[in-house]
């Protein structure tokens, strides 16, 4: 890996202490990267890594044997929790988008004696093709997510439009954040907002002046290149 791409971890973190004092989780994006790039970051510090295929986890799980937290955080079918449950390095899934996913994760949880912890997917921008509740389901759903005993819901994630200018998602990610507030306001037995992973490479800046304790960040990791634009 070029230095240069080396540098860019060491950098993110500098602009993450600039922005807010608090800790944010890096989570890097290890879609279409070499082991060498993963290797790479992971000798600069960073112990969470993302991925957003069920296939391409599995293996990168067996591949890494140095400390890795795995994140889940692409569309996952119904048919491939059971695989997604059994990896041992498995720290979190990020996309339960449906009541249904959910009562799935916990149900293979339970078949392996595990509690998952998960983020509920909010579809907060409306947008056809992503997946997501809406916000109107999650506050129907939030009853029976709390009787789910394997799964340990965290908070919520997001994925804003992608736009040029990022100062257009922060409607979004401040959206977010107050449908969080709104779910903290009842006592629940298995659900905690404590975390919101929202921001990737192109807005986690923004991001994280509305409130995101996780970011999800691929290119500015790996490369050189700028922006979407």
């Amino acid at each position: 890996m070029p230095e240069t791409k080396k540098e860019n971890f060491e950098q993110i973190k500098k602009k993450l202490k600039i922005v807010d004092n608090k800790e944010v989780k890096i989570v890097g994006v290890t879609k279409n990267r070499t082991y060498e790039e993963v290797e790479g970051i992971l000798e600069k510090g960073l112990t969470d890594l993302g991925e957003n295929r069920v296939q391409e986890l599995m293996s990168k799980a067996e591949m890494f044997t140095r400390s890795v937290n795995w994140h889940f955080i692409g569309h996952l079918q119904r048919n491939k929790v059971k695989y997604v449950v059994r990896i041992p390095q498995l720290a979190m899934i990020h996309s339960v988008d449906s009541l249904r996913l959910a009562k799935k994760v916990s149900q293979e949880a339970r078949r392996v004696g595990r509690r998952i912890p998960v983020l509920l997917q909010v579809n907060i921008a409306r947008e056809e093709q992503k997946y997501g509740f809406s916000k109107q389901e999650l506050l129907k759903s939030l009853d029976e997510l709390d009787e789910l005993e394997n799964i340990e819901v965290k908070g919520l994630m997001a994925m804003a439009p992608f736009v040029c200018d990022p100062e257009e998602t922060r409607i979004y990610f401040a959206d977010l954040r107050k449908l969080s507030e709104n779910v903290k306001e009842r006592e629940w037995n298995r659900i905690e907002m404590k975390e919101l992973s929202m921001g990737m490479s192109q807005d986690y800046l923004v991001a994280i002046e509305e409130g995101a304790t996780i970011i999800r960040l691929g290119r500015v990791l790996f490369s050189e290149e700028g922006g979407i634009c």
